[in-house]
């Protein structure tokens, strides 16, 4: 694999891992948490492919002692995150309750909760991750807790359908990448640029324009019946589909050229570090090191 092919790879497996962002922000799953989901899944599912240690030490980069470690861990490790923690100890320390004042000279207060529980945070800026989440809510010199926890509000089925899609596709991408014959249906039909009053109208052609093929999919996917149970012995069937979906990006250039993410701090001190003045150059004297042009 060339240099550019492995940055090729890179670029697939990040800009998923962005894409995912949203939805783990919204569904209230931190990046701790999914680092964790990611680093223990694949271990594991290295393991049950009965790798032996010296290929999951290749394939993870792990040491063997950090894949025993791995291995051991809690599959539920990080899944409460930091405010479902701070939350978790207010809810089992008797001396906050529900409601508090945020300031107090005695007695219990916000910010006596904060100082013991929420450091990591300011106090000004944890009120707001919390507020911002529905987890508690402000009235004028009180706070009140609303819930305990991050929730989704997704219905789960919804969830299970995306899941589903995604799987369907990567399944397609990986065995196409793989070299593995016959290659499978992967095709990107078009798009086009489209003014934000015509969207509507180009939707509803779309949708007229996919109803007559899906129908004729759907009939001939029949013709083969419904998936039974089979017995072990009985030999193992392929599942064919046809997944069909639409994207509306506003700004395709974030999405689909996106540059590697730089922290916002080296990013400003590159900026910095090119806008200051040229140091003038230095030149090597008999009396001293250095003696300035």
């Amino acid at each position: 694999m060339t240099n550019e092919s492995i940055q090729a790879a890179e670029r697939l497996i990040r800009d998923n891992f962005l894409s995912l962002l949203p939805i783990a922000r919204r569904e209230g799953i931190t990046i701790k948490r999914m680092a964790h989901l990611l680093i223990h899944t694949l271990t594991v599912a290295l393991d049950q492919d009965e790798s032996n240690r010296f290929e999951m030490m290749a394939d993870s980069g792990y040491s063997r002692r950090g894949i025993r470690l791995l291995l051991a861990e809690d599959s539920d490790k990080h899944s409460d995150g930091t405010l479902g923690r701070f939350m978790n100890q207010w809810a089992e320390d008797a001396k906050f309750p529900d409601e508090l004042p945020i300031e107090a000279r005695r007695g219990p207060s916000f910010d006596r909760l904060h100082q013991r529980y929420g450091r990591d945070f300011t106090r000004p800026g944890l009120l707001k991750v919390l507020r911002k989440r529905g987890m508690i809510e402000v009235s004028g010199d009180k706070v009140r807790v609303l819930r305990r926890v991050v929730t989704s509000q997704t219905p789960p089925r919804q969830l299970e359908n995306g899941r589903q899609a995604m799987l369907s596709l990567l399944h397609t991408i990986a065995h196409n990448l793989s070299g593995q014959a016959p290659k499978l249906l992967q095709k990107q039909l078009g798009s086009r640029a489209i003014p934000s009053a015509e969207i509507p109208a180009v939707r509803e052609k779309i949708q007229a324009a996919l109803k007559a093929a899906e129908a004729e999919v759907n009939t001939l996917l029949a013709a083969y019946g419904q998936p039974k149970k089979r017995a072990a012995k009985d030999e193992p069937e392929t599942e064919i589909g046809i997944g069909v979906f639409c994207y509306e990006i506003a700004d395709p250039d974030t999405v689909f050229n996106r540059p590697t993410p730089v922290p916002v701090a080296r990013r400003k001190r590159r900026a910095k570090k090119a806008a200051a003045p040229a140091k003038p150059a230095a030149q090597k004297t008999r009396g001293s090191r250095t003696k300035a042009a």
